[in-house]
């Protein structure tokens, strides 16, 4: 949120682009993007996505 974030996730995304590009060729969204209300941060309720694995 703004200037202030977690120190983690970049760790975190750095992880989880390593899991991924092992295993998933494509990733797309299947549908709208929900968002949840909230006066302090943009949150999403739902973000429906279709995952199309490496052969």
């Amino acid at each position: 949120m703004g200037l202030h974030h977690c120190v983690g996730r970049h760790v975190a995304r750095l992880e989880a682009e390593a899991v991924l590009a092992a295993r998933v060729e494509h990733i797309a969204l299947a549908g709208p993007v929900r968002r949840r209300p909230n006066n302090i941060m943009n949150a999403l309720a739902s973000v429906p996505v279709t995952v199309t694995l490496a052969r």
